[in-house]
C-alpha cells in the first residue's frame, strides 16, 4: 500500500525538526511520508514570518532534507484572518494533490489550528503534542540537533544573544517547572542546523540584526 503523504508545517525552528525525525523515525508513523513543507514568510523582509529567518537559510535547509518546501507570504503586520488565509489556500492545493494529512511541531496545539485542518478535510498529527518542555529539549540536544537561538526579547536579553549556539549546559539550566522556558528566558525561537548528507551545513553565517519592536532577530547571510 502506497504511503499516506504529509505536508509539515515548517519554521526552520528545533521543534518542526524534531515532529520530521519523529514522523521518519518511529514506528507509529509507519506509512506515512513528508511530502512537503509549508511555511510562511513575511515578503518584504523575505524572511519567516515570526522567526525571522532568511528564506536562503529556509532553501538551505529544504535542500539538506530532500523536500520541497510551499513558500506562501504575507505582508508586514498581517492579521491571523490574513496568516489563515494563505495557509487554507495553500492546504487546499495539497488535498487537491491527495495529500490528506497535515503535521505540525507544536507542544500545545490552537484550537484555530485543528478547527481549520477538520474543515479543510485534512486530518491532524501532531508528534510532539502536550511534550514536557525541558525533556523535549533534552531530546533535542541529544539527538545531536543544533540549535540557535535566532530572536530575543529585548527587555529581558540583549542582542550578543541572538545565533548563539544553545547545548547541552543550558538544557540542563532549565526551569522544569516553566511550560515555556526558553520564551519565559527572553528566547522565543530558533533555527535548526545539521549536517546533510554531504557533509555540508544546512545554516548560514551570522548576518546583520533587525530589530523589530521588542524583539531582536539576526539568522543568516
Amino acid at each position: 500500500m502506497a504511503n499516506q503523504e504529509v505536508v509539515l508545517y515548517w519554521s526552520g525552528g528545533k521543534d518542526c525538526a524534531t515532529a520530521l525525525y519523529d514522523l521518519r523515525t518511529e514506528a507509529r508513523y509507519q506509512g506515512y511520508e513528508v511530502s512537503s513543507l509549508l511555511t510562511t514568510l513575511t515578503d518584504s523582509y523575505d524572511r519567516i514570518s515570526g522567526h525571522g529567518v532568511r528564506n536562503s537559510v529556509l532553501d538551505r535547509q529544504a535542500h539538506c532534507l530532500g523536500l520541497s518546501v510551499h513558500k506562501t507570504y504575507i505582508p508586514p503586520d498581517a492579521s491571523m484572518d490574513q496568516y489563515d488565509s494563505v495557509i487554507e489556500s495553500a492546504l487546499l492545493e495539497h488535498r487537491a494533490r491527495g495529500t490528506k494529512v497535515a503535521a505540525t511541531g507544536d507542544i500545545f496545539v490552537e484550537k484555530r489550528r485543528m478547527s481549520t485542518l477538520k474543515s479543510l478535510g485534512l486530518r491532524a498529527c501532531c508528534p510532539l503534542l502536550r511534550k514536557q518542555s525541558v525533556e523535549h529539549f533534552k531530546r533535542i540536544v541529544s539527538l545531536g540537533f543544533q540549535a540557535y537561538v535566532v530572536c530575543v526579547d529585548a527587555t529581558v536579553l540583549d542582542e550578543s544573544f541572538v545565533s548563539c549556539l544553545v547545548g547541552r549546559r543550558a538544557a540542563k539550566s532549565a526551569s522544569a517547572d516553566s511550560r515555556s522556558v526558553w520564551r519565559k528566558r527572553g528566547i522565543p525561537y530558533f533555527c535548526l542546523q545539521w549536517p546533510d548528507v554531504s557533509g555540508t551545513s544546512s545554516g548560514a553565517a551570522r548576518g546583520s540584526g533587525v530589530s523589530r519592536g521588542l524583539l531582536v532577530l539576526r539568522f543568516g547571510s
